[in-house]
Order: C-alpha cells, then sequence, then structure tokens
C-alpha cells in the first residue's frame, strides 16, 4: 500500500502533434497539457504544490517556473526549471525524489 507522500502518475495528456499548427504557438500547446493532464488526473490544479517546468508560467520570465504559482493558485513546495531536469527519466526521478 501506496503512503500518502510516494510519488504516482495520475494524469497524462499529449497534445495534437504536426510539424507546424497554424495558429498555435508553443505556450498555447504547453497549457493545454497541462490542463489537460490535471483534468486526466482528477484533480483541482489548486493541489499541485510542486512543478517541473523548464517554460515560463502565464505571465512568467523565461528560465522562472516559480511564476507557475499563481496559475495553481497555491503555494509551490518545490521547482525545477532546469531544461536538464524536467524531461525523460530523468525529470520524472527528480520529481518522484521531490515528493518522498
Amino acid at each position: 500500500m501506496a503512503s500518502a507522500r510516494d510519488p504516482v502518475v495520475v494524469g497524462v495528456y499529449v497534445s495534437e502533434q504536426a510539424r507546424s499548427l497554424p495558429g498555435r504557438t508553443s505556450h498555447d500547446l504547453l497549457l493545454e497539457c497541462v490542463k489537460g493532464a490535471i483534468a486526466d488526473a482528477g484533480i483541482d490544479r489548486r493541489d499541485i504544490d510542486g512543478v517541473a517546468l523548464e517554460w515560463p508560467g502565464p505571465g512568467g520570465a523565461p528560465g522562472d517556473s516559480a511564476s507557475w504559482a499563481p496559475y495553481f493558485g497555491a503555494p509551490l513546495k518545490w521547482v525545477e526549471s532546469h531544461f536538464m531536469d524536467t524531461t525523460g527519466v530523468r525529470g520524472v526521478l527528480k520529481a518522484g525524489a521531490a515528493i518522498q
């Protein structure tokens, strides 16, 4: 049985994929994926207390993932913003370690 802080993946989302998506920006796609993963998980964005994103938050500055805090509606206890630490297996492992 998992404890209250065992890391689990609870939501995933994949946006439309193409070489070019006219009328869509990379920021639009990112927000779609964040909202989709939260919806898939069946949680509220205010339930999230940590993020691993190499992208400015809504209205944020490049390299400042902490600017996501207002979007989630709660203080973030953990933020990872370096591109080498937010992607692939390494990103998943670092997020899991932060949860534990």
